[in-house]
C-alpha cells in the first residue's frame, strides 16, 4: 500500500516555526545522505535527463477554487477512492508516457553548480562543455553566437560567445566564466528551457514512445525542434553527411540542411519538411541504431555502451574490444574534428594512441593514450 502524506505549511524563515535559512552555513552529511536516500524517487518523461515538473495544487479540478494545471489534492484522493493506483493518478495529471523513477546516485554535485573555479579560454573539460551547451540553447531566445562545435575545449567562438552574453545581461565582457557569469547562464538557460514549467523542453538522452505528430519547417520554435535536432546529431555521429546542428530550438536554415541530408540518405522526398514520414525515418534509424539492427552501416554499438573489458587496452592491443572503441572515437570525432578519424580493425597502433589521448584531452583525463576504465567509461 501507497501512503502520501501532504504537508501544507507557511516557511517563516523563523527558528520559533522553522529551521531558519542561513547562506553558507553547513550541514550534517549524515543528514544529506539520510534525505537523499527517502527522497530519491521522481517522474521523468522517457527520454529527457530532469524530473517533470509536477505542479501541485489542494483544490478540486471539479469546483472553481484553487485550480492550477498539475495534481489536485482532493482531486486525487477521489481517484484513489475510486481505485486508481498512485501511477494511473499521476498519468491523470500529468502526460501518459511519464513513469515513476528511482535514483541511486546520492550526493552528486548538481550538474547546474559553479564548477568551482573560474573557466576561460584554453580550459577543457566536461563542465566547459556543459557551457558550451547552455550558451547554445540560450543562443535560440537572445542574440548571442552559437558555438559550432561544442567539444569542451574553450576556445576563441566560445570566448565570443561569454562576452556577447555577458554584454547582454550588463556583466563585465571579460570572456571569462567565474561564478557569477556561471550563475546568470545557468538562469537564464533554466529560463530559456522552461525547466519550472509542465511543458519544460529539457535535455534528452533519447526519444519518446512515438514521434511528434506536429510538422516543422524552416522558422519553427520549441520542443519538438529541439527533439529534431537531438536525433540529427545523434543519428549524424554515424552517418557522417548529416551536418552538425546547433541544438537551440530553432528551425534555422542550418537545421533545414540537416534534413535535407537525412531525407536524402534515407530516400525521402528532401523538402527540408519534417512532416510524418520524416518523423517515421528519424525514430526508426534511432532505435535501429540502439538496437543494433541497422547492420553494418551504422557501427554496430548495441543497445548502450558494453561494460569495460577488465583490463586495459593500449599500443598492440588486437580485439573487438579495440574496435568497438575506434567506433566510438569516431562518433565522438563527428563532433571534435582534433580527434582522428580510425579505421575500425580492431588494432591498437600509433594512430589509435594519438586519437585516444586527444579524446582524454578534451574530457579531461591524464592523456596517457591507454584506454582504462576511466577513459571507457567517459564516453557514456
Amino acid at each position: 500500500m501507497l501512503y502520501v502524506l501532504f504537508i501544507h505549511s507557511t516557511i517563516t524563515n523563523n527558528t520559533q516555526f522553522d529551521q531558519a535559512f542561513i547562506p553558507g552555513r553547513n550541514i550534517f552529511l549524515n543528514i544529506q545522505d539520510i534525505t537523499y536516500r527517502i527522497f530519491n524517487q521522481f517522474i521523468r518523461r522517457p527520454g529527457r535527463t530532469e524530473p517533470y515538473f509536477s505542479s501541485y495544487c489542494d483544490g478540486d479540478p471539479t469546483t472553481t477554487w484553487s485550480r492550477c494545471a498539475g495534481m489536485s489534492q482532493h482531486g486525487s484522493q477521489i481517484l484513489a477512492g475510486n481505485g486508481y493506483t498512485p501511477i494511473q493518478i499521476l498519468r491523470y495529471y500529468y502526460p501518459q508516457d511519464i513513469n515513476i523513477v528511482q535514483s541511486t546516485n546520492f550526493g552528486p554535485r548538481n550538474p547546474g553548480a559553479y564548477p568551482g573555479t573560474p573557466l576561460r579560454e584554453g580550459s577543457t573539460g566536461e563542465d566547459v562543455r556543459r557551457l558550451q551547451l547552455y550558451l547554445n540553447r540560450i543562443s535560440g531566445n537572445w542574440w548571442i553566437p552559437a558555438i559550432q562545435n561544442p567539444n569542451g575545449v574553450f576556445g576563441p567562438d566560445t570566448t565570443a560567445s561569454v562576452k556577447a552574453f555577458q554584454s547582454l545581461r550588463s556583466l563585465t565582457p571579460d570572456g571569462v566564466v567565474g561564478q557569477l557569469t556561471w550563475n546568470e547562464i545557468v538562469r537564464v538557460y533554466v529560463a530559456a528551457r522552461r525547466m519550472a514549467e509542465l511543458d519544460s523542453e529539457g535535455q534528452r538522452y533519447g526519444i519518446g514512445n512515438s514521434p511528434p505528430s506536429v510538422v516543422l519547417q524552416q522558422g519553427a520554435r520549441g520542443e519538438a525542434v529541439v527533439e529534431l535536432q537531438f536525433l540529427l546529431n545523434y543519428i549524424g555521429q554515424f552517418y557522417n553527411e548529416l551536418p552538425y546542428v546547433v541544438e537551440d530550438s530553432v528551425f534555422r536554415d542550418t537545421t533545414r540542411t540537416a534534413v535535407i541530408a537525412f531525407q536524402n540518405r534515407f530516400g525521402l522526398m528532401a523538402d527540408g519538411v519534417v512532416g510524418a514520414a520524416t518523423w517515421n525515418k528519424l525514430y526508426e534509424v534511432f532505435k535501429a541504431i540502439q538496437a543494433n539492427l541497422a547492420g553494418t552501416e551504422p557501427p554496430p554499438i548495441g543497445p548502450a555502451i558494453p561494460p569495460f573489458p577488465g583490463s586495459n587496452l593500449q599500443v598492440g592491443s588486437q580485439s573487438a574490444n579495440v574496435t568497438t572503441m575506434q567506433r566510438m572515437l569516431n562518433g565522438v570525432a563527428r563532433c571534435n574534428p582534433s580527434i582522428t578519424t580510425l579505421t575500425t580493425d580492431g588494432v591498437f597502433g600509433a594512430i589509435t594512441q594519438s586519437a585516444v589521448q586527444e579524446f582524454q584531452r578534451i574530457f579531461g583525463l591524464p592523456q596517457t593514450g591507454v584506454i582504462n576504465h576511466d577513459t571507457w567509461e567517459a564516453y557514456v
